[in-house]
């Protein structure tokens, strides 16, 4: 199941990749930090996440992401009784925006899905169902390395950090 499920991502990425011809590809690693109640169940967890960009004008990118993080899950205490939370895998499918302040840094956001996968023992196959993502953020690019701060607002809340490497214009 998780083979499939690899190549299924890896699939998704690379055709979307190509059939738009974007003008900049990234492929990022960070770290997603719950807030709110979720930081109750959940420790901070890691991931990776991969976008494209595409320049309407000078100052205006549009593209969507897709990514992979996963986020250990907590022992709590609930009414005396001490529960395990499983690990989840959190799949943010997403559309982005974002408006260049000038060369260095932009502010955007990003709307979507976030997909929730728990672990059942075996996998990751166990869906959890999904939540709207809206997530403003900020960011910049020095050379090809590019660095977001963002904030989801809907939902399930998080900050995550992202950095990658950014191929293209």
């Amino acid at each position: 199941m998780k083979i499939k499920f690899y190549l299924t991502m890896i699939t998704c990425i690379t055709a979307i990749s190509f059939s738009v011809q974007a003008q900049q590809i990234s492929i990022s690693g960070g770290v997603l930090i719950p807030a709110d109640e979720w930081s109750d169940s959940w420790d901070s967890g890691y991931g990776i996440q991969a976008s494209y960009k595409i320049e309407r004008n000078e100052q205006i990118r549009i593209g969507g992401s897709i990514g992979l993080f996963t986020v250990p899950g907590k022992e709590i205490d609930f009414l005396g009784f001490r529960i395990d939370i499983p690990d989840a895998r959190i799949i943010p499918i997403l559309s982005t925006f974002d408006y260049k302040i000038n060369e260095q840094f932009y502010v955007g956001g990003d709307a979507g899905y976030n997909l929730f996968l728990y672990d059942t023992g075996d996998s990751f196959d166990s869906p959890a169902g999904s939540t709207l993502a809206l997530i403003p953020k900020i960011g910049t690019v020095y050379n090809k390395l590019n660095a977001e701060l963002r904030y989801n607002i809907l939902g399930d809340s998080y900050l995550s950090v992202i950095v990658g490497f950014t191929f293209g214009n």
